[in-house]
């Protein structure tokens, strides 16, 4: 790798981790309501807050951005002939910024959306497969962070089962799904902690 070559990776890792920190869904509401969406409803500035509190519809347009903020990095390095591992650090760094943005004091969002865009990518079969597995979990559980947990558990499986073992993808791919699970569980300590306090609380009575 030249020097060239090494500042082009580099400029589009730190360039992966700005993108990711800009939150659409506080930039709506600060504009529109005048308010910081992480002093309302669920406190999380996402497309979920955005949906409880505000709307459906600026919520689907916030959600397909933050969508989007997960493809447009790795699709832009790849373009640029970056390597594959060098595209999975550039995909996890972007979903990092999503999580801790440097605009919003090391704050953000669970990175559901972001994670989903860089890894219906890198791993577009793993990816949809997963995400119709989600839908029919969300349709019927109702929560949406076990859904997620589930969706990222199953692209790192199908992963190792499909693009690993079935068609030889090197190792280190395995890297990408199990770092996006890592950042997602990072970022859902309360989640889990509430659903099984909730369960708990049910099952006794």
């Amino acid at each position: 790798m030249g020097t060239g070559s090494i500042f082009i990776t580099f400029g589009m890792i730190a360039g992966g981790y700005f993108l990711g920190s800009i939150s659409p869904s506080y930039i709506y509401c600060k504009w529109t309501k005048g308010v910081d969406i992480r002093t309302i409803g669920d406190k999380n500035p996402g497309a979920g807050n955005i949906a409880t509190v505000i709307g459906s519809t600026p919520a689907f347009i916030i959600a397909f951005i933050d969508f989007c903020k997960g493809i447009v990095p790795v699709l832009i390095a790849k373009n640029l002939g970056i390597s594959l591992p060098c595209l999975i650090v550039i995909g996890l760094i972007t979903v990092t910024g999503h999580d801790w943005s440097i605009f919003l004091n090391f704050r953000g969002g669970k990175g559901t959306l972001t994670s989903l865009g860089a890894s219906v990518f890198l791993l577009p079969f793993e990816t949809l497969f997963a995400f119709s597995v989600w839908l029919f979990i969300h349709y019927i559980m109702k929560v949406r962070f076990i859904g997620s947990v589930i969706t990222f558990s199953l692209i790192l499986f199908l992963t190792w089962l499909v693009s690993y073992r079935f068609f030889g993808e090197p190792k280190y791919l395995l890297l990408f799904p199990l770092g996006i699970l890592v950042l997602f569980l990072m970022r859902m300590p309360e989640n889990i902690k509430n659903f099984f306090q909730k369960r708990s609380t049910q099952a006794g009575g």
